[in-house]
């Protein structure tokens, strides 16, 4: 089965310190996209629904975990995916 390892600049605790942090660009996300993606994805109504997310300790509705999540991965593009960093498969 293959298995994913980390960037090889990123592969050993030697090519990392504490404290070592890496930037992307800020994501802004408008309602309507965040609207969408919860509608399409994860329609519980603390996603997608005004009346009933207000009634919730949020006090409105809320982006879906999924949402974020992949918000994260698009952003951590931009850290990882560059031509110094390359990814490593291997077949275990």
């Amino acid at each position: 089965m293959p298995t994913f390892t980390r960037p090889t600049d990123f592969s050993s605790t030697s090519a990392r310190s504490i404290g070592d942090s890496w930037e992307s660009s800020e994501h802004v996300v408008d309602g309507v996209e965040m609207l969408t993606y919860n509608q399409q994805n994860d329609p519980w109504p603390m996603h997608v629904d005004s009346e009933a997310a207000a009634k919730t300790s949020y006090g409105g509705v809320i982006a879906s975990g999924g949402n974020t999540i992949s918000i994260m991965y698009r952003l951590g593009h931009e850290i990882y995916n560059r031509p110094d960093r390359r990814w490593a498969f291997s077949v275990v």
